[in-house]
């Protein structure tokens, strides 16, 4: 049932535009939202305050001026706050502390959307009882390929101002709705059931025809990566089982492999191809896979049964799940590359699950339910 009470709701910070998606979903439902994050050209249109920051000391100089005087209106007399990160402006914590205690102080809940590696996060993945038993930190309790590589990039995050500072931050908010398993897991942690909820990443469905699946002569996988991120994705474990296969059947099957290419060209690569292959690290569909999942794509990334159960999903689990095995991961790609008929009714489902699970309207509909019953 949709809350028809309108409420005043700023949404600050961002990341993959889940904030600006959700935004829309909001405003579906008769919500009054301003939407403060750095602007990219997919959100250009969405985002109400731009909190970029730009280069250097004065980029930052600029940012704290304006964070503490021009824009001061647009930071009090909302009915709802939801911050992307604790970290939501690109400033130091003794910058940000009073800037917070000013939006707990002249708003009426402060909330958290848990879409970002926070420390509750990164703490939980360190912890030998950490209830995932994978991420892209740490494997079955060892060190990852990643984590190897770039210890410094996990341990910056436990300097003692980051730490004091988030754990103030989480110390004094309302509540916080997850969009993602991991991060819910993370919020599990730290909080009793009653100040959490999951919310799931928004994605406009309206806007995303389907296009389903070309199955020409030679099933096309596409597998589009930052390479600034291969190992922390394990786009290297999807790529070797993708290539295993492709030379095995290389009449039936070609690997496709796109990096840091412009948005609207990775786009037309998606309509192109059938099977997409998004992260190995992961229990659950993110913003790419959701995003292909809608276009009628087959998805291999997080689809972990834990996922399924979390919500409440007891039929239709088309994803095909990633495994960092990179045996399993081909023996799995293998058979589904060899079963056109199920290729097809997993497009089909696909588009079917994003709808029923992650429309911006129902996702929206989860997060006012949470912040108005708080």
């Amino acid at each position: 049932m949709s809350n028809t009470t309108q409420h005043k709701i700023l949404l600050l910070g961002d990341y993959s535009n889940c904030h600006a998606n959700l935004a829309d979903g909001l405003r579906d439902l008769g919500q009054d939202v301003t939407v403060m994050a750095q602007v990219n050209y997919l959100s250009s249109d969405k985002v109400n305050v731009d909190i970029s920051r730009k280069k250097g000391k004065l980029g930052g100089l600029a940012l704290y001026l304006r964070a503490y005087t021009t824009w001061h209106k647009y930071l009090k007399d909302y009915d709802i706050v939801a911050l992307s990160d604790p970290m939501f402006l690109s400033l130091r914590p003794e910058k940000l502390k009073p800037l917070f205690k000013r939006l707990i102080n002249e708003n009426g809940g402060v909330f958290y959307t848990a879409m970002s590696n926070d420390i509750n996060y990164l703490r939980m993945c360190k912890n030998p009882e950490c209830p995932l038993k994978f991420n892209e930190y740490y494997i079955e309790g060892k060190p990852s390929p990643w984590y190897l590589e770039n210890p410094q990039r996990l341990n910056n995050w436990f300097k003692k101002e980051i730490v004091e500072y988030q754990d103030y931050v989480f110390q004094n908010l309302r509540g916080a709705v997850s969009v993602l398993y991991e991060y819910h897991k993370a919020l599990e942690c730290l909080y009793e059931d009653s100040k959490i909820a999951y919310g799931g990443i928004p994605v406009d469905t309206t806007s995303i025809p389907f296009v389903g699946l070309p199955l020409k002569s030679k099933i096309r996988i596409l597998l589009g990566r930052d390479r600034r991120r291969i190992k922390m994705k394990g786009s290297d474990i999807l790529e070797k089982a993708a290539l295993n296969v492709s030379s095995k059947y290389p009449r039936d099957v070609e690997l496709v492999v796109v990096e840091n290419i412009p948005y609207n060209q990775f786009i037309e690569e998606l309509k192109k191809s059938d099977i997409i292959l998004d992260q190995a690290y992961s229990y659950t569909p993110a913003t790419t896979a959701l995003l292909s999942m809608a276009m009628g794509k087959v998805v291999v990334s997080g689809g972990e049964p834990e996922y399924y159960d979390f919500i409440e999903e007891k039929e239709n689990h088309p994803i095909v799940n990633a495994s960092y095995d990179i045996e399993k991961m081909t023996r799995d790609l293998e058979r589904v590359v060899l079963d056109r008929n199920y290729l097809k009714e997993a497009s089909e489902k696909s588009r079917e699950f994003v709808v029923k699970h992650n429309d911006t309207q129902v996702v929206a509909q989860r997060f006012l339910n949470f912040w108005t019953k708080k």
